[in-house]
């Protein structure tokens, strides 16, 4: 076989006032009204600041995944309604920790499920839980293979992809410790890489961009059965104002975002780990 991977980053799909176009047209069938309903809602929370668990509880967000499960291929696959439906169900998530008993909160943090964050809001400082577990997600189908005959099989999809608000390694002093360490190591930060992430700090020190990880697995599960006789990594990192850093030899630059590896009979002794710096929304 000869796998090619075309990893993009940027949301893609319909923008926000374009989705809530397609579900007003929704709107003729009576699951159409109400999941519009559900999403218009949320939205008008949002406008007027009260988007998350205080505009929509965690019924009515249960609710509204039920009602997208159902929805319109072109609503249900949108990647723009999906990050806002995420993003929703952490801000439940923060809620909820944050409605506990102190003596709960405390427990949470002792057993490292839950970590404090600071902040100014223009509101004075403020303390909230923020959740530190691993959400893990398996994605699998039934192929079947008939027998006796050789067929060609193509994977594309979009992946799931992790993000964080601000930078974990910003400063200087963020960049010691075993954490730090295999942080770096795993995406193969550089000098050069660092020195870029060091030049977009404001002078007061803030960091001004975002961190986006993207995970293969080519390790393990491999559907291929000894080397990969062609192999041909394509990343795109969306914008010539991202940055990008992953593992790679021999790797060449094609394009102002895209960068390219082949490799001949490849056998791959570690998964894919992409990081892409994007401008935070704050810092535009």
């Amino acid at each position: 076989m000869s796998p090619a991977f075309r990893l993009s980053a940027g949301s893609g799909g319909l923008e926000w006032p374009q989705v809530l176009a397609l579900l007003a047209r929704e709107a003729r069938t009576p699951m159409g009204r109400e999941l519009a309903t559900a999403t218009l809602s949320f939205e008008r929370g949002a406008s007027e600041g009260s988007a998350g668990a205080s505009g929509m509880g965690g019924a009515d967000l249960e609710r509204l995944i039920a009602l997208l499960q159902n929805a319109p291929p072109e609503l249900r696959d949108d990647a723009v309604l999906r990050d806002r439906v995420a993003a929703l169900a952490i801000e439940a998530t923060r809620d909820a920790l944050n409605a506990l008993p102190a003596d709960a909160q405390d427990r949470l943090v002792g057993l490292g499920l839950a970590g404090i964050e600071e902040y100014d809001a223009g509101k004075g400082w403020e303390k909230h839980l923020a959740p530190l577990w691993i959400l893990s997600t398996a994605f699998y189908w039934q192929q079947g293979f008939p027998a006796g005959k050789t067929i060609t099989v193509e994977h594309s999809y979009k992946p799931s992809v992790g993000s964080t608000a601000g930078l974990s390694f910003g400063s200087k002093e963020m960049r010691t410790g075993p954490y730090y360490e295999d942080y770096a190591r795993k995406y193969c930060f550089d000098r050069t890489f660092l020195a870029a992430v060091d030049k977009r700090q404001k002078p007061d020190g803030n960091n001004t961009l975002m961190e986006n990880r993207i995970e293969y697995i080519l390790t393990t599960a491999a559907n291929w059965a000894g080397n990969i006789r062609n192999f041909r990594l394509t990343i795109d990192k969306g914008s010539p104002d991202n940055l990008v850093s992953f593992c790679g030899e021999g790797v060449s630059k094609t394009g102002p975002t895209r960068f390219e590896m082949t490799k001949e009979n490849f056998y791959p002794e570690e998964d894919l780990a992409i990081m892409i710096l994007t401008p935070a929304p704050w810092a535009q």
